[in-house]
């Protein structure tokens, strides 16, 4: 009786520590995908989401099964599907009890935000940054949320504020594309206010860093801001060198032929060479 007890414990353990790794290898294949700018076009990875969910609930682990969710539920977000994500957020809330824990904070705010709620959303993002202890990569979601929310409002000073805070705080577990797409939305604040040595400064750091950290879907959008830098400085030809080089990476290496940004590219080079 006892060897029995020792064997079934052993093995529940075992069979717990299999559903960990299999939740965390579900989460490094999200990010990779997040950084590869696979949201937009992958519904395999939709169908394993689910898949997975739908057995974590049949095992009854509520864990499993909430950390699954946040995952579907940011990859709507990220893929503009915000009646999806609206009713994943929903699904959420069923894990909490009388409050709700920080990144379900995070997701109402966003989903505030896609409603048109600014006030609510910025309500929503305010309170959490007041919490002690706040994990450090919902601290830097929390930042470029706020100067998404300003960005969108026309509020540039804000807008700034925001990105800025998020930008400094740097890259924090594994968060990389919310601390550079910060740091490009900080270039983007600084040229639209005639900051145009500042943007490109911003600019090229975002750029080196996305190839440093992988974040693959940035790198043409490095190569399109510095080309539109350049554009306005006069510098035709360094111009036209980095919109080529943006539009090769979409097509070369992120294999994308049917990538939103192809069109503006061409347009810009046509443009020029005509000139």
């Amino acid at each position: 009786m006892i060897l029995f007890s020792i064997v079934g414990l052993s093995s529940c353990q075992l069979d717990e520590k299999l559903q960990e790794e299999d939740v965390k290898t579900l989460w490094e294949e999200f990010v990779r995908l997040k950084y590869e700018g696979a949201f937009r076009t992958d519904t395999i990875f939709e169908q394993k989401l689910q898949s997975q969910l739908n057995l974590a609930l049949k095992n009854g682990d509520a864990k499993a099964g909430k950390r699954i969710l946040e995952f579907e539920t940011e990859w709507n977000f990220l893929k503009g599907m915000e009646a999806i994500a609206s009713k994943k957020v929903d699904d959420l809330k069923k894990y909490s009890s009388n409050s709700p824990d920080e990144t379900l904070q995070w997701f109402l705010a966003y989903n505030e935000l896609n409603k048109k709620n600014f006030d609510a959303a910025i309500l929503i993002l305010k309170n959490l940054l007041k919490k002690q202890e706040l994990a450090a990569d919902l601290n830097l979601k929390a930042n470029w949320l706020l100067g998404t929310i300003y960005e969108e409002q026309g509020i540039d000073s804000l807008a700034i504020k925001y990105y800025s805070i998020a930008s400094q705080l740097g890259p924090v577990n594994n968060e990389f594309d919310y601390y550079l797409e910060s740091t490009f939305h900080l270039g983007n604040m600084r040229y639209i206010n005639d900051e145009v040595d500042r943007s490109v400064e911003i600019y090229q750091k975002a750029l080196d860093e996305s190839i440093k950290y992988k974040v693959t879907r940035l790198v043409p959008v490095g190569f399109y801001h510095l080309a539109k830098v350049e554009e306005r400085q006069g510098k035709h030809e360094n111009a036209l060198l980095n919109y080529n080089k943006a539009l090769e990476y979409v097509i070369q290496e992120l294999n994308q032929s049917e990538h939103f940004i192809i069109p503006l590219i061409r347009n810009k080079i046509e443009s020029l060479e005509n000139q």
